[in-house]
């Protein structure tokens, strides 16, 4: 069985993305994974951004709000997990929501 490239690999140096189209969500996750001792965190408020940053730097694990505006966690999900996009078709992704 293949490992995902941070398989083993220590907390500080993960790249975690965050696609979240309410900031206040950015300061939560971040502060959350800094406790964690994670160092590269980067968040995008718009999906088509994290989209196109995401294609030309991969990251460890993603985190997608699930109800966004203009394209939902679900169709940003469905995008990256397209077999054009073979860097990002196999990468880990957490489907999250503040929505209760």
């Amino acid at each position: 069985m293949s490992h995902h490239t941070a398989f083993g690999g220590k907390m500080s140096d993960l790249d975690i993305v965050l696609v979240d189209n309410q900031r206040a969500s950015h300061q939560t996750m971040r502060d959350l994974l800094s406790g964690l001792g994670i160092k590269r965190y980067r968040a995008f408020a718009d999906p088509s951004d994290a989209l196109r940053e995401l294609q030309t730097e991969p990251a460890n694990l993603v985190f997608v709000e699930w109800q966004m505006d203009r394209l939902n966690g679900c169709e940003l999900i469905h995008m990256m997990r397209h077999k054009s996009m073979k860097t990002l078709s196999y990468l880990p992704i957490i489907l999250v929501t503040g929505q209760v």
